[in-house]
């Protein structure tokens, strides 16, 4: 019995559509791992059925875990958002005055504008979500250390935010701490809420 193959030339255009796509060797092994999955996904295909789109709510409220956080190093500001639905066209970054220039200025007084302007910033809530499912993070976003201005914590003297970054030698985003007490650089932004005012949705 001859085994049933499909031609090269359409598996290669397949293969091309996946990439085009960001889908990763990872997300093939597990469709090829999934007969259920690739059953749905083929009365989808054959209009037999619907494919809905979750929606990503985080809990601002809570507490946020932390994992740069020793003994010593405390939470001591954390703007309580409530429930917020993760879509991106509902968030920005935001870019302090004059931050392409050097002037000189610090990440304290970053926070002092921010303080000053009409914005909701983003709480480590937002950075652990996306930080575990990170196929949300926008392809833009890569080339910034994006802040997440809403929480803050203090070590001794110094205090700091957490930021998310793309790290092109391990292809991921990871986390960082970022010092108050640092320059202000063209590539620091921080994430806001494009839609709300912080006097609509941000609470201290």
């Amino acid at each position: 019995m001859t085994e049933k193959s499909f031609p090269i030339d359409l598996m290669s255009r397949l293969a091309g559509k996946l990439l085009d796509e960001g889908y990763s060797e990872a997300d093939v092994e597990k469709m090829c791992e999934s007969n259920e999955k690739l059953a749905q996904f083929r009365a989808v295909l054959e209009n037999l059925s619907e494919i809905t789109t979750k929606k990503h709510i985080i809990d601002c409220n809570m507490e946020p875990k932390g994992s740069y956080r020793t003994e010593d190093m405390k939470l001591v500001h954390h703007q309580k958002d409530g429930l917020v639905v993760w879509e991106r066209e509902s968030f920005d970054l935001f870019e302090t005055t004059g931050q392409e220039e050097e002037t000189g200025k610090y990440l304290w007084d970053v926070i002092k504008e921010l303080d000053e302007s009409d914005v909701c910033v983003m709480n480590a809530c937002v950075l652990e979500y996306l930080k575990e499912n990170q196929a949300l993070i926008p392809e833009e976003w890569m080339g910034y250390e994006v802040i997440f201005w809403g929480t803050h914590y203090r070590s001794g003297q110094s205090e700091y935010a957490r930021s998310l970054y793309f790290d092109e030698n391990n292809n991921k985003w990871i986390e960082t701490l970022v010092p108050f007490g640092n320059n202000v650089e063209s590539y620091h932004l921080a994430l806001i809420h494009a839609e709300q005012t912080e006097t609509d949705t941000c609470e201290d």
